[in-house]
């Protein structure tokens, strides 16, 4: 990466400060600037197409290699793979061979190692995925931010932040927003105790004691149940407040690990497991309801902000 970093700053005499400008800028500087340093010598690109045809098949393939679970490294068989899909879904064609030549001798993006073809760096992969969706018609973008809104796969989560800055309209309008008003209509609800215990009725404690009757070992298990992603941090912050009270007495939580008992599928059985719900007290209680006002509130501030970013795109209809 930092040899890719002083080939931009050599074309560029400048290095951008947001990756999704660094890299876009990156994939004409290792064409275009890779060998001027080196009189009367041209690499060879075998594909055959222009710099940004290839550009748009490498996109493909990196959106569809994260697809199939394949993040940074390839072998052979899942290269192959990547590589028929991507040929099914772009109008640009090259054999592999040539796409695989340009892509790790011409361009250095990435590398042999082995009987794997690796991205330099998963940030590679993880951003021209992004420009792959970036790219695509509203309608298959919609589908793909609905899914990992749904589905909360760990693997997307650098390239939606790459897509809140290159997509920030559908972004805004098909990922966040959609998560943020169902936990504020969530969280809004959330004016008793009965009502609150929902986000944690899951969320369970593993205790061991020594001899004195002091916590050894403790360790938390939270429901991934749950898939709106505002609502499992809130559940993670009322989890931390159950962790301090465990802090604060030792006893109280003793004697309740004597008397309850819940089966759970984290420990083996026989262990002593507790339910959040148990440990937490009055005081705490009415900590976990301050900090649910105080989400809503910052909710509430950003709908307005990513509204105001949907809004002002959707008006340029106006302008025809």
């Amino acid at each position: 990466m930092l040899t890719l970093a002083a080939f931009v700053y050599r074309a560029e005499r400048d290095i951008p400060a947001e990756l999704p400008q660094f890299f876009e800028i990156l994939f004409q500087t290792v064409f275009t600037a890779h060998d001027k340093s080196k009189i009367a010598f041209t690499r060879e690109c075998k594909s055959g197409l222009d710099d940004a045809s290839l550009q748009r098949f490498f996109e493909a393939f990196c959106f569809m290699s994260m697809q199939a679970g394949h993040l940074r490294s390839l072998k052979s068989a899942s290269f192959e793979t990547a590589y028929q899909k991507t040929s099914q879904f772009t109008k640009h064609n090259c054999k592999m061979s040539d796409f695989k030549h340009d892509i790790v001798q011409v361009a250095c993006l990435m590398q042999v190692e082995g009987y794997d073809t690796t991205f330099i760096h998963q940030s590679v992969q993880e951003y021209y995925a992004a420009s792959f969706i970036k790219h695509c018609i509203d309608e298959a973008a919609q589908r793909f931010y609905d899914s990992v809104r749904k589905r909360k796969e760990y693997k997307w989560i650098q390239v939606l932040q790459f897509l809140k800055l290159i997509d920030e309209y559908r972004w805004a309008k098909y990922y966040r927003l959609p998560i943020i008003k169902s936990a504020k209509e969530y969280l809004s609800q959330c004016t008793s105790w009965e009502k609150t215990k929902t986000l944690i009725i899951k969320s369970e404690l593993k205790i061991d004691f020594d001899e004195n009757k002091r916590v050894v070992n403790c360790r938390a298990f939270y429901s991934e149940d749950n898939s709106n992603d505002e609502l499992s941090i809130m559940s993670h912050k009322i989890l931390f407040k159950v962790l301090e009270c465990l802090h604060e007495n030792y006893d109280f939580i003793y004697k309740l690990s004597k008397t309850k008992n819940i089966n759970s599928l984290h420990f083996d059985s026989g262990s002593t497991v507790l339910s959040c719900i148990d440990i937490l007290s009055e005081e705490k209680h009415l900590a976990i309801f301050s900090e649910i006002k105080s989400t809503v509130n910052n909710l509430s501030e950003e709908i307005l902000q990513l509204e105001k970013i949907v809004n002002l795109e959707e008006s340029k209809i106006n302008i025809f």
